[in-house]
């Protein structure tokens, strides 16, 4: 906590924040502070640092002040050796007696690789103009590690316009008619890759929009043989299954599902999505979903696969293991993380080579074993669940960790700003 200054001291002391959201171990971390109203000559002054983990401290270093009264100064110390460790940084205004007049703490994550304690922020703004690089410091100052890029894209089924290169870049619209401005979009990428947050792209994995199944004439497109058909008997609906998003300019403003296990459709979208990792930059594919519908069928009435014991698939939260398995194959070194809504097939995301767990929870939503998450208990109970589930699938043995997405319980942006 910041230390206000007294009237006798008058000396204000900050930590500014680290340069980075994790640390390798041994590498060099660096944090920014800065002192003000100072009575007293900063060249006499001298930062001291102190590590704790687990209120134990395990270190400490002491810089001498050489910058001025409310300039910024740096203090540099290399990161313990111990892998996938959070530490708490006390630095300290010390005196030449050594009494401390002002202090203040922040913390820092010594991780090689951000998956074992993935902490999700997002995007969702690509106007032009943004100061894209004060929100990502702004994240980095929270902790984030890893960065959601919500509706970036063009088209669900075309999430980079294909007239959009690497020697060509412009700007593209979405589904809306809203622009989204590749400048502010590889300024975000930028700025998070420079403080080592990783940055996914996120899109549905299973639909697309009005004019990837029927085309300028009129006339259906070879990929309405990919849809999604409510199974005959399923009380959600009939006929092909898909979601009115709203008014759209391009005429884009229905969402059809496709059977995730297609492998036309998975050779179509992994290529899609990759060439919009490569171009763009990002990090790896958030890949998310709507939920559980009950039971579907192929567009010829057939059930969507057959599972390792060559029983019929029509539940589509049973086809997530295996679509991720192969999207993972095809992203090789770039990440893959996935949200089954409502944690349906979890069990299936758990047990797949998706590098990161997520999951959107809602109340109306049933665990495994029937329980509503209605509770704080159900949802820990998921959490404990998924680790369990996934630990011959993590890079340690022990379990992988389950982000849970939270939202803000507000009516109106205004309440919250």
């Amino acid at each position: 906590m910041q230390s206000a200054p007294t009237t006798e001291q008058k000396l204000s002391f900050r930590i500014i924040g680290s340069d980075k959201a994790l640390y390798a171990p041994k590498e060099t971390v660096t944090i920014s502070c800065k002192i003000e109203q100072a009575n007293v000559p900063v060249e006499s002054l001298a930062l001291e640092t102190l590590l704790f983990h687990h209120e134990k401290k395990v270190s400490s270093f002491q810089t001498k002040l050489l910058s001025r009264q409310g300039e910024e100064v740096q203090v540099l110390f290399p990161a313990p050796d111990p892998d996938f460790t959070g530490y708490l940084v006390r630095i300290q205004v010390v005196d030449e007696a050594g009494e401390v007049l002002a202090k203040d703490t922040c913390a820092i994550d010594v991780s090689s690789s951000f998956v074992k304690f993935p902490r999700y922020g997002y995007v969702c703004d690509y106007g032009p103009s943004l100061p894209a690089e004060d929100m990502i410091a702004q994240m980095n100052r929270y902790h984030i590690n890893v960065i959601e890029y919500y509706d970036w894209h063009h088209l669900h089924h075309e999430p980079l316009p294909d007239s959009v290169s690497k020697d060509h870049l412009s700007d593209w619209t979405d589904w809306s008619g809203r622009t989204i401005h590749v400048d502010t979009l590889l300024r975000y990428i930028k700025a998070a890759q420079k403080k080592k947050m990783v940055n996914m792209a996120y899109n549905m994995i299973y639909a697309g929009t009005d004019s990837f199944f029927t085309d300028k004439e009129g006339r259906e497109t070879p990929a309405c043989c990919w849809r999604l058909f409510f199974k005959e008997g399923n009380p959600r609906g009939k006929g092909p299954f898909y979601f009115t998003m709203g008014d759209s300019p391009s005429h884009n403003g229905h969402l059809y599902f496709v059977n995730p296990l297609n492998p036309e459709w998975q050779t179509y979208i992994f290529a899609k999505e990759n060439r919009a990792l490569e171009v763009l930059g990002f990090d790896g594919w958030h890949g998310d979903t709507i939920g559980e519908f009950g039971e579907m069928t192929d567009a010829s009435g057939n059930p969507l696969g057959y599972d390792e014991d060559g029983k019929p698939i029509y539940l589509v939260k049973q086809t997530y293991r295996s679509f991720l398995n192969a999207a993972k194959k095809a992203l090789g070194k770039k990440y893959l993380s996935f949200n089954p809504v409502g944690a349906q097939g979890n069990e299936q995301a758990n047990t797949s080579h998706t590098d990161v767990l997520y999951a959107e929870f809602w109340p109306w939503d049933r665990a495994r074993d029937g329980e509503l998450f209605n509770t704080y208990h159900s949802v820990l109970r998921e959490v404990e669940r998924s680790r369990e589930d996934s630990k011959s699938y993590s890079m340690d043995g022990v379990g992988k960790s389950l982000t849970v997405k939270a939202y803000i319980n507000i009516d109106t942006k205004k309440d919250f700003m």
